[in-house]
């Protein structure tokens, strides 16, 4: 069937929620057959989807798509138009809304959902999308209804912080790899980080990155991180290094990539005795953490743990160009010795 998809403004959006089952595409396309051929009919799973946002909206995700039918990823949701769902085509055959212009899934503990005033963002393309699916309606409702309040007593009390895995090992030459903080803080220092709106450029930084402290965002958060390195991540530094002392932080601040914002940073030494990274999310491409002369990159790191290296002289790194996506990392340097105060 063709379809001219400059008419889809002027089209009926219509919203049908079906049971899963076995059936369920056959079943759309039933009701599609009823309806009028440039209609736009909208499929979601009944109980498990919920339409954020206004008809206009979901209508130019789907034209932005370029298709006739966009199924979400997992093909538990569809939009498409009536008469050409009314033909049955094969549903996984159907171009998959990877870029989420209409559909994105709820995953509260991983990252990759960040609630933000009532409003559900894709960390990894910071996209809002119309449609939400999610597994526990009661569990969606909470992360609406509080979950600013109780982010912010996560932050405050370092609640389910401390990710009290005993594993560490050498990465690279002289890189260690240690637990830090879990998936689910990390997702939730993503949420604080983004709420403050102070993500920005130091005009003095020789390599500025876009990037927020966890001062601003709570100085009882700082001061946890600064008594966590002290308490669980230097007795596993110093089974390696033995003659590092630990004088406090330096900074502690989250770094922000995203395409048409900042997508790579220049290969630097950090003015620090140790630094660290944390990744805080996945679902990017690119985005790397590279160690040219150790050849060595972050590609296989786990959300949630550190990489700690000695900052000068010899493990000069850079943040190789994001592909797509968002990226968020948090950064750790620790006070030289000498110039902290007592």
């Amino acid at each position: 069937m063709e379809v001219n998809r400059r008419d889809l403004s002027s089209a009926e959006l219509h919203v049908v929620a079906l049971s899963p089952s076995a059936d369920w595409y056959e079943r759309v396309c039933q009701q599609a057959a009823v309806l009028e051929p440039d209609d736009v009919v909208l499929a979601l799973p009944a109980g498990y989807a919920r339409v954020m946002a206004d008809r206009s909206a979901v209508i130019e995700g789907f034209r932005r798509s370029n298709s006739s039918v966009l199924a979400e990823a997992g093909c538990l949701a569809l939009v498409g138009i009536a008469g050409v769902l009314a033909e049955q085509p094969r549903i996984e055959e159907q171009k998959v809304d990877d870029a989420g212009l209409v559909f994105h899934r709820f995953q509260p503990y991983d990252g990759s959902s960040l609630v933000l005033n009532g409003r559900v963002v894709a960390a990894t393309n910071g996209r809002e999308s119309p449609v939400v699916l999610y597994a526990d309606v009661d569990e969606f409702n909470a992360a609406l209804a509080d979950g600013a309040d109780r982010d912010l007593l996560r932050v405050l009390r370092y609640d389910d912080a401390i990710d009290d895995d005993p594993a560490w090992y050498l990465a690279s030459a002289e890189i260690l790899d240690v637990p830090f903080w879990t998936p689910s803080f990390c997702a939730t220092v993503i949420r604080a980080a983004e709420a403050t709106g102070a993500f920005m450029v130091h005009a003095d930084d020789p390599v500025p990155g876009h990037e927020v402290s966890l001062a601003a965002i709570s100085p009882r958060l700082y001061s946890q991180v600064e008594q966590h390195v002290g308490e669980r991540v230097m007795p596993l530094l110093n089974e390696v290094w033995p003659y590092v002392d630990y004088h406090g932080l330096r900074d502690a601040f989250v770094v922000k990539y995203a395409l048409g914002l900042q997508t790579e940073l220049r290969i630097h030494h950090d003015l620090a005795q140790v630094s660290g990274s944390v990744l805080l999310n996945s679902g990017y491409e690119g985005g790397r953490l590279e160690f040219p002369r150790q050849n060595f990159s972050n590609q296989d790191s786990i959300v949630g743990r550190a990489l700690i290296w000695p900052s000068l002289v010899t493990h000069p790194h850079r943040s190789s160009p994001l592909v797509s996506g968002v990226k968020y990392a948090l950064t750790l340097w620790f006070e030289l010795p000498g110039l902290h105060v007592d």
